[in-house]
């Protein structure tokens, strides 16, 4: 079954090395009579690349699955503090503060939530390169989701003339379940670019 398929197979080199050829072999008639003739190419070089190509191809996927590892585990050890470091600015807006002592921990918590989020963009791309990235599944309160993302583009919005609200249908349960971090970037990346597009008004 080799008439008209090409194949892949082992030859004996003059010098007796073993080497990779492809056969080709070809049927015909002369006079009534059955005829063949073979073609043999030497595909060494070929072979040689093709295992030089799927060699870097899993050096690569093994660079990618460090490099995925390596953003994971660096953002969550960036995270833990960070968390903290946002608790001790709300414990430290509780105290007894000037107006220009409130602005600036204001200013440093909307810092500390947008680098926050930063994070957790980086662990996200890494968990979708690994294939593991799930949703989450808790109560949250809503209006807090949606006054954090608010909180976190307060920066830009006092640099333009123009005003940020929202408003709630009143059917809308407060309580709610589902992932309130993919929830917070999606309302912060809309009003960013709703702010970024909104001169006045």
């Amino acid at each position: 079954h080799v008439i008209g398929l090409g194949r892949e197979v082992e030859g004996v080199h003059k010098n007796g090395q073993l080497i990779s050829v492809y056969l080709a072999v070809s049927e015909y008639f002369v006079g009534g009579k059955r005829h063949f003739t073979g073609v043999m190419r030497d595909i060494r070089e070929h072979v040689k690349i093709m295992k030089d190509l799927e060699h870097a191809r899993l050096e690569a996927e093994q660079a990618n699955q460090a490099k995925s590892a390596f953003l994971a585990t660096m953002s969550h050890e960036i995270r833990t503090p960070m968390n903290g470091v946002i608790g001790m600015i709300e414990v430290l807006q509780q105290s007894s503060l000037s107006s220009y002592q409130m602005e600036m921990t204001n200013l440093i918590r909307e810092s500390a939530f947008a680098l926050l989020e930063i994070i957790e963009d980086i662990l996200d791309f890494s968990k979708i390169e690994a294939g593991k990235l799930e949703l989450e599944t808790q109560p949250f309160d809503l209006r807090e989701c949606i006054e954090d993302s608010m909180d976190l583009i307060s920066t830009k919005v006092a640099e333009q003339d123009i005003e940020l609200f929202y408003n709630i249908d009143e059917n809308t349960p407060y309580a709610i379940r589902g992932d309130v971090t993919r929830l917070r970037q999606i309302l912060t990346n809309l009003l960013s670019n709703a702010v970024k597009f909104t001169h006045k008004g």
